[in-house]
Parts: C-alpha cells; sequence; structure tokens
C-alpha cells in the first residue's frame, strides 16, 4: 500500500510544513508551548482531524497553512426513512460540503480549525432541506512567554441520541436519532518552572454546550484547575499535584459539581519502568437515585513498561467512593503491523466525551505504524492523513459516543485494533465492548430515555485496501454494532457493508464510487434493510 507514488507526495507536503515552520522559528530552536496536564483539551496536532491532506501550495510564508476543497456527492437510497419492508421510500439526495482547513503550529500558537458545512437536498421531499455543520477547532496561544498562555475549544458534531437506533450519523438517510452537538470553550492559565526541572499550570476556562433539539440541556462550565511536577533530593524520584473543582450550571436543572485533589510519587526503576503511587480527595455534587455521600479518599497506583521503542504498556488503577476505575494502553509495532490494546474505567458525561481530544482508530494505527519514519509528529500527521485519502479508510475525528444523558454515568470500555500494511494491501481491525451504568437522573425533557442510559455495547469493523494501480485502489468496510439495554429488555443489531473504488484524475481532484448496504434487527424500533449508492468528487483549490 506505501508505494512509490505516495512517498514522494508526502514528501512534497512533510517539506512545505517543515518549511513553513521553520517561518515560525526565532533563531536556532523555537519555544515549546505548554499545555494543560489534564481537562478536555489537549494539544492541536495539525491535520490529525482534517477531512483532506493539504495541498503543498497551502503553505504561506509566515507559517500558516490554509487549505480550502469542496466534496460534491449524489446519493441514491431505496430506504431513504429506514422503514420495515412494504414500507420503503426511496430518493436522490445531493450533498455539498465546503471545508476550510487552517493550520499553525509555531513557538507562539498552535492552532487546528477544520470547518466543513454540508448542505443536504433531497430530491422527492422525502425529509426537509438541512444544513449539517462539523466543526473541530482547538487552539493554544502565548500572551506573555513563560507565564501567561490560553487555550481555547470547539467541537460540533452529529452524534446518535439513543444506543437503540441507527448509529449512522454520516449517513443522509432520516433516522430521527441524530442530534448536532456544540461545544466551545476558552480559558487562560499560568505556566512556569517550578525549581530545577519542576513546572506548574494553574488556569481556568469556561466551557458552554447544548444540542439540538435540547437532547443536551444548555450548559456552562466553569473549571478551576492546577499541576504541578518537580523532583524530590532522592534521584530518579518526582513528585506532583493535581486539582480540579468544575461547576456545571444548566438551563432548567440542578447545578453540578466535581472537585479532586491528588498527590502522585512516580519512581524511575531504570529508563524502561516508572512505578506511581498517590491519593488524593473527591468532593462532588450532583443529582443521585438515592441519597449518598458523594465525597471520599482517592487511592492510585500504576506503572509504565518500555522494552523498546517499539513496545509500550501503561496501567492505572485507582479507588473513589463510587467505585474502582482504571486504564490500561498497550502498543507495539513491527515492520508492517501496529498491535493496540485500551481499557479504561471511569465516570464521565456525554459533554465530558464530546470535549475530550478527537479520535479516530484508523488515524491511531496509522500514525503509530509511521513513528519511525516520521518522527516528527506534525509531519507524522500529514503522512496518515494522506495514507488514509489514498485507502478510502475513514479518517474523520469526530468523537462518536453513542448516547446523549445530561447524567454522569460509569462507563467501561475495551478495545483492541490491529492494522496490516503491504506494498499493495492495507488491513484493519477493530474491536470494542462498552457497558454503561447511570450515576445520576436529570434527563429532560422527561424521564422516557431513563432506562437507556444502562447499556452494553459490541463493534467490530473490518476494513481492506488493494492498490489496482498508481492512482486507483478500491476498499471493502464491514462493520457490526450490537447494543442491548441493562434495566429492561431491548437490543439493537446493525450490520453495515460497503465497497468503494477511488481514483486520482490529476494532482487536485479525486472521484468515489461507494456502495452501501445497511441491515438493522431491533426488538425496540424497526427492522429495515437500507442500500446506497454514492458517487462523490473532491476538489483541492
Amino acid at each position: 500500500m506505501v508505494t512509490e507514488s505516495h512517498r514522494r507526495r508526502v514528501a512534497v507536503l512533510v517539506f512545505a510544513f517543515e518549511a513553513a515552520l521553520a517561518g515560525c522559528v526565532d533563531g536556532a530552536s523555537a519555544q515549546t508551548l505548554p499545555y494543560p496536564l489534564s481537562g478536555p483539551y489537549a494539544a492541536p496536532v495539525p491535520f490529525t482531524q482534517a477531512s483532506a491532506t493539504p495541498d503543498a501550495s497551502a503553505a504561506t510564508q509566515d507559517g500558516w497553512l490554509i487549505q480550502p476543497l469542496v466534496t460534491a456527492s449524489e446519493v441514491y437510497s431505496d430506504n431513504i426513512t429506514l422503514q420495515p419492508s412494504g414500507r420503503e421510500r426511496s430518493d436522490f439526495v445531493t450533498t455539498i460540503q465546503p471545508s476550510l482547513i487552517v493550520d499553525r503550529h509555531g513557538p507562539s500558537l498552535d492552532a487546528h480549525i477544520d470547518y466543513s458545512p454540508e448542505a443536504l437536498i433531497y430530491a422527492n421531499g422525502t425529509s426537509t432541506n438541512t444544513i449539517r455543520n462539523f466543526l473541530d477547532a482547538t487552539a493554544t496561544g502565548t500572551l506573555i512567554r513563560d507565564l501567561l498562555y490560553f487555550d481555547a475549544l470547539g467541537e460540533v458534531s452529529q452524534q446518535s441520541i439513543l444506543p437503540l437506533g441507527n448509529q449512522q450519523t454520516n449517513s443522509v438517510t432520516a433516522s430521527g436519532n441524530t442530534a448536532e452537538t456544540r461545544v466551545f470553550g476558552f480559558g487562560p492559565f499560568l505556566h512556569g518552572r517550578l525549581g530545577r526541572d519542576g513546572s506548574y499550570t494553574l488556569g481556568y476556562r469556561i466551557t458552554r454546550s447544548d444540542s439540538s433539539g435540547n437532547v443536551l440541556a444548555r450548559n456552562t462550565l466553569n473549571d478551576v484547575y492546577g499541576q504541578t511536577d518537580a523532583a524530590t533530593p532522592m534521584e530518579n524520584l518526582r513528585w506532583a499535584l493535581d486539582y480540579d473543582r468544575a461547576e456545571r450550571n444548566y438551563t432548567g436543572l440542578q447545578s453540578t459539581r466535581l472537585s479532586h485533589l491528588t498527590g502522585t510519587l512516580s519512581y524511575v526503576v531504570d529508563p524502561w519502568v516508572t512505578l506511581r503511587a498517590g491519593a488524593g480527595y473527591d468532593s462532588d455534587q450532583y443529582p443521585t437515585f438515592t441519597p449518598q455521600k458523594l465525597a471520599g479518599p482517592i487511592y492510585l497506583a500504576g506503572f509504565s513498561l518500555t522494552p523498546s521503542p517499539t513496545t509500550s504498556l501503561s496501567v492505572d488503577a485507582a479507588h473513589h467512593y463510587y467505585g474502582p476505575t482504571a486504564n490500561i494502553e498497550f502498543l507495539h509495532r513491527t515492520l508492517s503491523t501496529v498491535w493496540r490494546l485500551g481499557y479504561s474505567d471511569s465516570r464521565t458525561s456525554s459533554v465530558q466525551l464530546l470535549s475530550a481530544p478527537a479520535t479516530n482508530e484508523n488515524f491511531a494505527l496509522i500514525n503509530d505504524f509511521f513513528q519511525s519514519e516520521f518522527p516528527n509528529a506534525s509531519a507524522r500527521a500529514i503522512a496518515t492523513q494522506e495514507f488514509l485519502q489514498q485507502a478510502i479508510l475513514p479518517s474523520a475525528q469526530f468523537n462518536d459516543i453513542g448516547f446523549l444523558t445530561n447524567d454522569y454515568f460509569l462507563r467501561k470500555a475495551l478495545s483492541a485494533s490491529l492494522a496490516l500494511v503491504g506494498a499493495q494491501n492495507t488491513v484493519t481491525f477493530s474491536a470494542y465492548r462498552t457497558v454503561q451504568e447511570a450515576l445520576a437522573n436529570q434527563l429532560i425533557p422527561t424521564t422516557v430515555f431513563t432506562p437507556f442510559q444502562n447499556f452494553r455495547g459490541r463493534e467490530f469493523d473490518l476494513s481492506w485496501n488493494h492498490q489496482l494501480g498508481p492512482v486507483t485502489s478500491a476498499t471493502l468496510l464491514a462493520q457490526e454494532i450490537h447494543n442491548e439495554l441493562i434495566t429492561i429488555s431491548g437490543e439493537t443489531r446493525e450490520r453495515v457493508l460497503s465497497a468503494s473504488l477511488q481514483r486520482q484524475f490529476g494532482r487536485d481532484l479525486s472521484g468515489i464510487l461507494t456502495f452501501r448496504n445497511i441491515h438493522q434487527d431491533s426488538t425496540v424500533t424497526n427492522a429495515f434493510v437500507e442500500n446506497e449508492l454514492i458517487a462523490s468528487v473532491r476538489l483541492l483549490f
């Protein structure tokens, strides 16, 4: 799959990107921007969330990368409203999606903006013509060097409302199980040195979020946080403190507050083994099913192993008043494969998941595969995005959380993924297992969705791309999603099969022809079969 044509194009892109960065650097080296060590924001990595790869001509003299593009599609669906057999209605849907990607990666500002509104026009009036918005924007900048900085976040995406229903949020079908979610945040923070080789961060951020249809109540989050990290007199021993107090005020609902303080000691046994242990305290306030004390001590421990540059394992476990939590991450790379395994067990919410750094398993796998070839993270992101575009593999970086609620819940998630990359073939496989249980109950507009908060989910994704020639490739995708309610009877199983053929027509124009079949069986909603034929063209400017 890694063709010589691909390598040449990536080399041009990387050269242009690095040349742009050079214009941002004053002197021999650039200042590294600090990023908050916790919370929903993370360092923006150029193009990891872009819907298309920037052209070399997008680099300007002052270090900005700007890439406009447009994608136009004609979609035929034989069951546009996802009805059972005998009640199907067909329609043609025209979609037009202009996109603007802006990136800056320099000593005083790291910023990434990808805005892609999509217009949907239904020929036979089976649904209302509409515009769907997609925005992925992050920024961290310097106000006073070595002292005062800011970070910002903007995320707009399409999300499934309930776990029992059509989960294809990128489809043109009128399923009624999709809402547009919006999260915007901004905040200043202080960052500086602490002692000889330590650092501190103290910040405040305000975040506002809501959704269409008021599925997520409009709310404002005020968050005060701080972290310190420093050495001790003992060699190889470091200490750290972490504090966070987040108050969320809802329109028409009770306010909530989450706060914690933890202290951690880490000891470097040798260069590839690190041990961690710590303690702290939680003090929270939010509605619960039964009156209870929402406070208690925290105990935590963990370790990291890095036996080689291509293998790493990190394990962390903690105990809170609401129960145990854990986080496990394993990564192994070979010359032609990438293996990833992850597990998380934590208390969270829909808004927290939507505010977290966006992820895409295909992007993560290929990005890990390119670590040796492209050590620079920004250059590697460009190479990864280019690879996924040529392979017709999904690469959009929006968190698909599967269910929207205003409540806090316990979420256990197990994931395993694999990528095999060859000269002409690329195969990816991912498997997920999720269990979600509600901790609170303040849903609006009514409590009709309460039973849907507790569910188990499984998902399997398999893709195979074959390079037919220098400018032509084909991809087969298979997906199965199975969601099952825990407290009451109800389940939905959704199977998706698709086949795509892509051809490059010159440097800036490409075309894709896709056939997709969706088959859903459900005990609580419509069982249906839907077929789509999609013809798309993408033009870079």
